[in-house]
């Protein structure tokens, strides 16, 4: 038997039993009175629901709110892995095309030879240098913008930490122009 259903049957039994009338004892009369119904009341029969209580709706209505917010977390994560799989797959596709452009690149490169080109073969190399420093910078561009380590300007990484102490001090400069301030008006 559930300890709830017990207590709330046991209520319902003391309750019952409270609502009866009690006959009143005859003071005249030595023994007490025994009522005309010995039969103990009828116990009420047992629902298959509980009744709902203040707590059972509460507890109802906060597992309600926790399942939606769930869901609704749930939701948010997939969508966000959804766009992070496709962005992931666009960036496999880019990479393996800047793969090819560099190994059509090597094999133009291993083309090239003094012998067979003559006069061009220097403009020809840096024709490719060139092409290859294209390729170079698409591939960086690729990495910074889906969040890859390295091949950013190391210029851009130096001034990470410009604005956060430029805010620092204007703050510092503000509290001691507001002190001297106060320690104008005390002393003038």
């Amino acid at each position: 038997m559930n300890r709830k259903d017990y207590i709330s049957d046991n209520l319902i039994n003391i309750r019952d039993r409270l609502r009866q009338p009690r006959p009143m004892p005859d003071p005249a009369a030595e023994s007490p009175t025994v009522p005309e119904n010995p039969v103990a009341p009828a116990t009420p029969e047992r629902t298959t629901a509980a009744p709902q209580t203040r707590a059972a709706v509460r507890r109802e209505a906060d597992g309600m709110r926790a399942q939606s917010d769930l869901l609704n977390r749930i939701a948010h994560d997939a969508a966000e892995l959804a766009g992070e799989a496709e962005l992931a797959e666009q960036t496999l596709r880019d990479s393996r095309a800047l793969r090819d452009l560099l190994l059509a690149l090597a094999e133009k490169t291993e083309r090239l030879s003094p012998e067979k080109d003559g006069a061009v073969f220097a403009r020809n190399v840096d024709s490719l240098r060139l092409e290859y420093f294209r390729i170079a910078g698409k591939r960086d561009a690729l990495r910074r913008n889906h969040g890859h380590p390295g091949g950013g300007d190391p210029a851009d990484r130096s001034r990470e930490w410009l604005l956060p102490v430029a805010v620092l001090g204007g703050a510092i400069l503000l509290a001691g122009l507001i002190v001297a301030l106060a320690m104008a008006a005390v002393f003038l």
